[in-house]
């Protein structure tokens, strides 16, 4: 977890936001490989290791195109394993 230092102590603020965010970005990336392989769930956590903020917008595509269309969970994995290549 990321610590925001003021002088030589974590503030307490910075503290629980950093714990709200990493709620929200487990909480996405569990709505983001439901009912997948867990293969899925591997390659998503390798791709959040290298670059948070473009998991967390592929995350985003996925749930958008997930809610709005219905995707199947093949279309979904393939998109995860194509952008886990490409990246």
């Amino acid at each position: 977890m990321d610590r925001i230092h003021f002088g030589s102590k974590i503030t307490a603020a910075a503290a629980i936001a950093a714990t709200t965010l990493d709620t929200i970005t487990e909480r996405k990336l569990e709505n983001t490989t439901e009912d997948l392989p867990s293969r899925c769930s591997g390659l998503i956590q390798k791709m959040l290791s290298v670059s948070r903020e473009n998991t967390l917008t592929i995350c985003d595509y996925i749930l958008c195109l997930k809610s709005e269309i219905n995707l199947s969970n093949n279309y979904r994995r393939d998109v995860i394993e194509l952008l886990y290549t490409l990246q």
